[in-house]
């Protein structure tokens, strides 16, 4: 976490007590007396010291288990190149972001660049070239009761009229304690929404008849992302 400024505090915080291994922060800065009425970790005392030296001993405190280290010197290729994920806090000019950015891009590991200015703020990211995201949404998959389901091609199921379907075209879903059609329960299905309370999943002929009971139930697919550099991303 390079700058150590009251956003830079704030994030080393959530960090910390999320409890990843290992968090470096770094900054070159002295602490002013203007820093103390953001970043919750320095008081007067610090007012003249190094703020990565100064944050360290309370941003430790949080979390014996993790292990924190103050960097006060400044962010060359070799030191940049050893972490996974670089966070930039604060002032840095473009020029030094950029330059930041294509270390950790080379290397394939994540960027984030972010600030604060009053009640306005800013952040990007570049999580390399591949990056696997597992939820896309980070909400509880969603399910619906279903109704009848169609022996035919494409196969029609219908869910119950309590309320439209949130499914989305191109998702993916799985069935349970279908009755008659057991064949479907524990597969995975890609569907097509065509109204409200009805979704195709393909072909059903060669499985039995539907008799009753179901439920149905959104399936997460993991999803690559491609993230431009933020030199590109500024042209764009």
């Amino acid at each position: 976490i390079v700058g150590c400024d009251g956003l830079g505090a704030e994030i080393a915080k959530n960090v910390v007590l999320a409890g990843v291994r290992s968090v470096t922060i770094s900054d070159t800065e002295t602490v002013r007396m203007s820093d103390l009425s953001s970043q919750f970790f320095l008081s007067e005392a610090h007012v003249g010291k190094n703020r990565a030296a100064c944050t360290l001993e309370e941003l430790q405190e949080l979390n014996p288990y993790v292990s924190v280290v103050a960097h006060e010197g400044a962010c060359g290729d070799e030191f940049l190149s050893q972490f996974k994920t670089v966070v930039v806090c604060g002032a840095a000019s473009l020029e030094e972001l950029i330059r930041i950015n294509n270390i950790t891009h080379s290397k394939g590991n994540a960027f984030i660049a972010t600030g604060s200015h009053g009640v306005v703020g800013y952040i990007f990211c570049d999580f390399g070239e591949e990056h696997l995201v597992a939820d896309t949404t980070g909400e509880e998959p969603l399910s619906a009761i279903v109704v009848s389901i169609s022996k035919e091609n494409p196969g029609i199921v219908t869910v119950h009229d309590e309320k439209p379907l949130e499914f989305a075209s191109g998702g993916y879903v799985t069935f349970s304690e279908v009755e008659g059609m057991e064949e479907i329960n524990g597969k995975v299905f890609s569907i097509d929404v065509l109204s409200p309370y009805t979704f195709s999943i393909g072909d059903t002929t060669k499985f039995g008849t539907y008799t009753g009971g179901g439920l149905v139930k959104e399936v997460k697919m993991p999803t690559t992302l491609h993230f431009n550099p933020l030199r590109e991303s500024i042209v764009q």
